[in-house]
């Protein structure tokens, strides 16, 4: 940039320097010129007034004219124009100068001066005539060297002036660029108009401090945006992907990162370095805009679509939790049926035998009425508990009233007291200082139901159910115990499902939904518990529900 500066400079300063020599010669050849024609002119007058005085005063000037010597050429004119004496050519010979224009001038104005240029001599002709006062002319006439000539002449000087003007100012032009160039390097670009330079660069300097605050601008925008998207981006539960047409990636969020698991920054890298999946793949080939990919356990739904530019944007969603709950749904629907299908055939079977007359002891429409009573509470039950859970998967929830765990607790058992002894089963509540918790009272009430009913279904003569609120660690805590037969450590994860029994035809001999644990932990998950299960063959199942701190409080 320095030599090109210096470049530039030498070549304005030698172009300015010849400029200027060039229109000085100019002036000074022009002054010269038009000076010089002046004198001439004053130095013709000057000979022809005097001429005019001494011809006027002689008897016979053509004798008095040719016997002078004169260093200018002498015309002496007749009224009409005859030369009457010239002091270079023989009068004789010339022609009559009433056509010139001195001659005319004079006769009119009483004097005139005109001068003629050749262009073959290179030379100009001035004339000076004057009216004497009988009516004749005398003209004095010289000769001065053209402009053009008096240029030609002087070309060598002036040749050899141009040289060595440009070679000084060749000479001068690097210290001086580097002088007029070193306030301009001293530019503070971050704050210009802070700088101490010329002043002619101060448009220049406002200009550039106009375009910083411009760039600042554009820069926070571009920062806030960039800030906002990777909130937006950093938020989402979904993946999100950016690859410019190279594959390369451009950004990549952190649920993107999770679930290729990684934990190094990929940007910049090609995406085939992240992931080969064959159909990952296959997708940025263009086969298509949506496809499903394994990954890391997950079933991934990946979404592709075009960025301006030429790149490609990946969207991915993990679709693990949804397709298992499309399979519990189906599962569901399976068991809902099958539950559903067993009593109604029951009672429908049953019906059809009373109602086609066939029985012959009144004891059998007794027992059937009395089947088809049992089936039929049965289906109620499980209609319920179906409508129980839905309405806790929808989120539906009772009101939220101030619940006495242990009041709770004693009013359950107290309830199924009679279920027990009819199963010689004994069943109790110890502790009497009231724990509180809010919740919805009817959902505890069903989830503490369900429980003791359990221990009590799922026991052996002489078995005991024991049930106990209490505080731990500033937690309302329940416990419901029981020996009976014990739930095996591969079905215990299993349990809460719905409609799942470990022992099928027990559940069914005790009229069992296969929904009551089900509902214990969606209430649990609504009253934000914690549930815990230990549970051996042949020795019994400890279930602990633990409400949160907040929730619960003690007198």
């Amino acid at each position: 940039m320095k030599n090109r500066l210096s470049s530039r400079l030498r070549l304005t300063l030698s172009g300015v320097t010849l400029l200027t020599l060039l229109l000085m010669c100019v002036l000074v050849f022009a002054g010269m010129y038009f000076q010089t024609t002046a004198d001439n002119r004053e130095q013709l007058r000057q000979q022809a007034a005097q001429l005019s005085s001494y011809l006027e005063a002689s008897d016979d000037p053509v004798s008095l004219l040719e016997g002078s010597v004169f260093t200018q050429r002498v015309t002496y004119l007749d009224t009409d124009g005859t030369v009457l004496y010239d002091s270079e050519v023989d009068a004789s010979r010339l022609e009559s100068h009433a056509g010139r224009e001195e001659f005319q001038q004079a006769r009119e104005n009483g004097e005139a001066f005109t001068a003629r240029s050749s262009a073959t001599l290179g030379q100009t002709s001035l004339y000076y005539a004057k009216r004497l006062a009988d009516g004749r002319v005398i003209r004095v006439s010289g000769t001065q060297r053209g402009m053009l000539r008096q240029v030609r002449d002087l070309l060598g000087y002036l040749l050899l002036g141009a040289v060595l003007c440009f070679g000084a100012a060749m000479a001068f032009s690097r210290p001086l660029a580097k002088r007029l160039a070193a306030p301009m390097n001293e530019v503070n670009l971050d704050q210009p108009l802070e700088s101490d330079v010329y002043e002619e660069l101060s448009p220049m300097l406002r200009r550039m401090a106009q375009q910083n605050a411009r760039i600042a601008d554009q820069m926070a925008s571009l920062t806030a945006q960039r800030h906002e998207l990777d909130t937006v981006l950093g938020g989402m539960k979904e993946g999100f992907v950016i690859l410019d047409e190279k594959r390369h990636v451009l950004t990549m969020n952190n649920a993107a990162r999770a679930m290729f698991c990684i934990t190094n920054d990929p940007v910049g890298q090609p995406m085939i370095a992240v992931s080969r999946d064959e159909a990952l793949l296959r997708l940025l080939d263009g086969q298509g805009t949506e496809c499903a990919m394994q990954l890391n356990g997950m079933t991934i739904h990946l979404s592709r679509s075009h960025v301006e530019g030429g790149g490609t944007a990946l969207l991915m969603q993990d679709v693990t939790a949804a397709q298992a709950a499309e399979a519990s749904r189906r599962q569901f629907s399976a068991n809902v049926s099958h539950e559903l299908r067993t009593p109604l055939t029951t009672i429908s079977g049953y019906a059809e035998l009373l109602s086609s007359g066939m029985l012959q002891k009144p004891e059998d429409a007794t027992e059937f009425g009395r089947k088809i009573l049992a089936e039929s509470r049965r289906l109620l039950t499980l209609i319920e508990d179906i409508i129980r859970l839905s309405r806790l998967d929808e989120g539906v929830r009772g009101e939220v009233t101030p619940v006495d765990l242990t009041a709770l607790i004693q009013h359950c058992v107290q309830k199924l007291t009679p279920a027990a002894q009819n199963a010689q089963v004994s069943i109790s509540a110890s502790g009497n200082d009231p724990v509180l918790i809010s919740g919805d009272h009817a959902l505890l009430e069903e989830m503490l139901t369900n429980l003791l009913e359990n221990g009590i279904k799922y026991n052996h003569a002489g078995g005991y159910v024991r049930a106990r609120a209490e505080m731990a660690d500033g937690r309302a805590v329940v416990t419901v115990a029981d020996n009976g037969v014990g739930i095996a450590p591969e079905d215990q994860q299993r349990v809460f499902e719905r409609f799942y029994r470990v022992d099928k035809s027990r559940s069914k001999q005790t009229g069992g939904t296969g929904l009551g644990l089900s509902i214990v932990k969606h209430g649990a998950q609504v009253h934000h518990a914690q549930i815990a299960m230990q549970s051996a063959l042949g020795e019994g199942t400890t279930i602990t529900l633990t409400f949160p701190a907040q929730s619960s409080g003690k007198k």
